[in-house]
This record gives structure tokens, C-alpha cells and sequence, in this order.
């Protein structure tokens, strides 16, 4: 038997188990233990043996315990701890399982080291978390020059996830935006790529796209759509019918939607306020991208550099600019933006789609 370099772990053969301190020794969490008085190893707390036919057999802390270990484990998370540990070590990388941070007051679920000495911190995530906790232990690890990969569990990878919960997963890996899941089936990590800079050029099926975007509305208008029910209200109260939004307020590049409640909502809000300004009125190119990105309520991405999300809206603004520019709303010198036409308003959708069929 070998003691790995940290308590939590024992390495037999090819077999990695969960162990604890007995008599100042570390022991198996085996269900032989249920007679013996055993301790964490980070904070010196009873620890009690919990072994059964659901989950693998290991230690827990007692109820209301302050100790970062005692957070409770499900069997799927346990599991995957130990699968983690075995496919870092599979591909010649450095791991250890639970490793206390004593300046941070944290234990991330396998700690890597890379052989130019950088760490990476896995965080397998089958339970809820708080944006909150989650942008806290991040911190915690930049502190420490620690990178952390939050690799999400089966909760995560069986549902269809909203894109707030998105935005609060992703990372990026390979230059990539992507979400990391570890299947404990398959015993292997999954990695969703997603695009987030809008298309430098609208859909080639620009009818069929611009059509099916008209319908959707409509669709959306006629089921009454909760997600429309406040965009409906705002156009009401400006004296418009949400189904004849101006072509400018669809996004033909659309890859992710980086704006709560969406981007439509986004778009018609400021094309209501543009309608408000005298022809011809003009601003500051660089005032004017600040004040579109201020206008919108954006996601959080807690695991992403400033500098990328701000990247993001850079061009996400960008790509309504030019729309406006198409539509002939606006015109854009290289240090101005002129508002020169009001958008054009539509009576109902059927209009809008006979009028991009004949184009």
C-alpha cells in the first residue's frame, strides 16, 4: 500500500479509496470501521462511517459540522471524484482528491498540477449553486493562481439548461466557450462547445430565417407566451403591435443570446427610444456603443475574464449597429452615429412576410 501525498486518499493496486484517521492512521472508510473512532484528517472532527447498498462506502462529518469537507456528497458525486482522479492519472497528469487550501478555506474535489507547475482545481458539480457561492470560490482560487474547471454532473446533463444556468457554467477551454460534463456511466468528460460572437454575415436563408422569426412571434403572441407578456406591455403602451416589430429588431447572426429577457425585447426597447429623438440627432460613435451596452441587462458569466465578456458585447452591439445601418435607421462615420430614419412599423406579421417574399 502507498499513501498518496494527502490525507483523503489511499492508493491499493488500482483501487482509490476514501480514508480517515484511526488512532493517528489512516484507515480504509470500509464498513469493518463501525466499531472504531475515526477523525477527519483536515480538522481532527468525529467523522462517522456511512456504508450501504446506495451509495460506496466513505466518511462524513456530523450534522451542523464547520469543516469545508462536510458538505453531503451524493453517490453520483462521490463516484465521480474518484473517476476524475483516475483519468487525470490515466493521461499522466498529476492529482490528488480533496486537497485542503488552509488560505482560502477550501477543499476542491481534485486538485491537478501540470508539469510546468500550474494547478487546476476540478469542481464536479451535481447539486444547485448560488451564482454568489460559486463567483466567491472563484475568487478564492485566483488568489491562489489556481484555474478551475467546473465539471458538471447528471442533473445538469439530463435537463435542458436555461441560459442563465449556461452563462453560470461556462468557461473557456482551447480559446473555446464551452460547458464541461463528466459522465459517471461512461466514465468520461464531455465538453459543449458554444459560439457566442454573432455571424460576420447574416444567414444565407435569410428569407426562410427572417419568415420563421416573423411566425415565431406570432405564435408566441396567439399561445400567450409568458416570455412576451412584458415586450407586449411595451409595445401596447407605445401604441404598437409587437407582431410588426421593424426589421431591424430580428437578429438574422444570432448564436447565443447574451440578454435577459432576450435580445427582440432589447432591440425593440431602444428602437422605441430611438423614435423619441429629433432626425438627424447625433452621438459620439464610442458614447454611443457605451450607451447601447448600458441599456442592456446582461448575463453574468462568473467563470469568464472581464475582458472576454466585454469582447462579447463589444460585438454583439456591433452587429445591431450595423443592422440599423442596413435598415437605413442610422448612418456611421468613424467617430459619429446619425439618426436619420425612424424605423418602419408594420400592421400585423402577415405584411411583414409578403414584403420579405417579394425582396
Amino acid at each position: 500500500m502507498n499513501f498518496h501525498s494527502q490525507p483523503y486518499l489511499l492508493v491499493k493496486g488500482n483501487e482509490i479509496l476514501l480514508v480517515g484517521l484511526c488512532n493517528q492512521k489512516f484507515v480504509l472508510a470500509s464498513a469493518k470501521l463501525k466499531k472504531c473512532s475515526c477523525y477527519c484528517p483536515a480538522c481532527g472532527e468525529k467523522l462517522v462511517l456511512r456504508s450501504g447498498s446506495i451509495k460506496i462506502c466513505h466518511f462524513a462529518h456530523i450534522k451542523g459540522s464547520d469543516c469545508c469537507s462536510s458538505e453531503g456528497e451524493t453517490t453520483e458525486h462521490l463516484q465521480g471524484k474518484k473517476q476524475l482522479l483516475e483519468w487525470a492519472v490515466k493521461n499522466h497528469i498529476h492529482a490528488e482528491l480533496e486537497v485542503y487550501l488552509p488560505e482560502i478555506h477550501q477543499r476542491p474535489d481534485v486538485l491537478l498540477t501540470r508539469n510546468n507547475g500550474q494547478r487546476i482545481a476540478l469542481e464536479f458539480q451535481c447539486s444547485p449553486l448560488s451564482v454568489k457561492r460559486l463567483r466567491e470560490r472563484n475568487e478564492g482560487y485566483q488568489s491562489m493562481n489556481i484555474k478551475v474547471w467546473w465539471i458538471l454532473g447528471s442533473p445538469y446533463i439530463k435537463r435542458k439548461l436555461t441560459r442563465q444556468k449556461i452563462a453560470q457554467f461556462l468557461q473557456i477551454r482551447n480559446n473555446k466557450p464551452v460547458l464541461l460534463f463528466w459522465s459517471t456511466k461512461q466514465q468520461k468528460l464531455i465538453s459543449k462547445i458554444y459560439e457566442i460572437e454573432p455571424l460576420q454575415h447574416p444567414s444565407k436563408e435569410y428569407k426562410y430565417s427572417l419568415t420563421k422569426q416573423i411566425q415565431l412571434i406570432q405564435k408566441k403572441i396567439r399561445m400567450k407566451d409568458v416570455s412576451i407578456v412584458d415586450l407586449q406591455t411595451l409595445c401596447y403602451l407605445n401604441h404598437r403591435n409587437l407582431a410588426g416589430v421593424p426589421f431591424a429588431a430580428h437578429n438574422l447572426r444570432l448564436v447565443f443570446d447574451l440578454l435577459i429577457p432576450n435580445e427582440l425585447h432589447w432591440r425593440v426597447d431602444i428602437l422605441m427610444k430611438l423614435n423619441l429623438m429629433p432626425i438627424n440627432y447625433a452621438w459620439n460613435k464610442n458614447r454611443w456603443m457605451e450607451r447601447l451596452i448600458d441599456c442592456g441587462n446582461w448575463l453574468d458569466f462568473p467563470c469568464i475574464c472581464t475582458a472576454i465578456i466585454s469582447r462579447w458585447r463589444f460585438e454583439f452591439v456591433s452587429a445591431f449597429m450595423e443592422d440599423l445601418a442596413k435598415y437605413g435607421i442610422i448612418k456611421i462615420s468613424d467617430t459619429r452615429v446619425m439618426y436619420i430614419n425612424k424605423a418602419k412599423w408594420f400592421e400585423n406579421s402577415d405584411q411583414k412576410i409578403n414584403l420579405v417574399k417579394q425582396k
